[in-house]
């Protein structure tokens, strides 16, 4: 699932729609770039961006063209207990269903496919 918004609050308003329907286990990516064009995504963003370096037609590098994203998963606060200590997650404000939710930040490397490291 992906769909694209026109503002980062609209994107962010759809996240925490979407955070009440989805399983425990289950992650959402929030993928904005240079030019500001904002992405909410369910499944791999790094197929998400590789998908729209391949469709654009053009000879950018394609390092050059992923570090122009920004991605921000967002997943169950559950998930991520233990490495929240270490400042890689940070809590999301809102709370569906009793829940919380961690957000963090990737950093985007475009080898032969698309690899996040945090």
């Amino acid at each position: 699932m992906e769909a694209e918004f026109k503002s980062i609050l609209d994107a962010v308003r759809a996240i925490k729609i979407g955070m009440k329907t989805l399983e425990y286990w289950d992650d959402i990516y929030l993928i904005a770039n240079k030019k500001e064009e904002i992405y909410v995504v369910c499944d791999d963003p790094g197929q998400f961006i590789k998908n729209g370096w391949s469709n654009c037609g053009t000879d950018e590098d394609p390092s050059k063209y992923a570090k122009e994203f920004k991605v921000f998963q967002y997943q169950h606060i559950d998930r991520v207990r233990g490495v929240s200590k270490n400042g890689f997650y940070q809590l999301v404000k809102f709370k569906n269903k009793k829940h919380e939710y961690a957000r963090k930040e990737m950093d985007v490397q475009f080898e032969q496919s698309v690899d996040f490291w945090v």
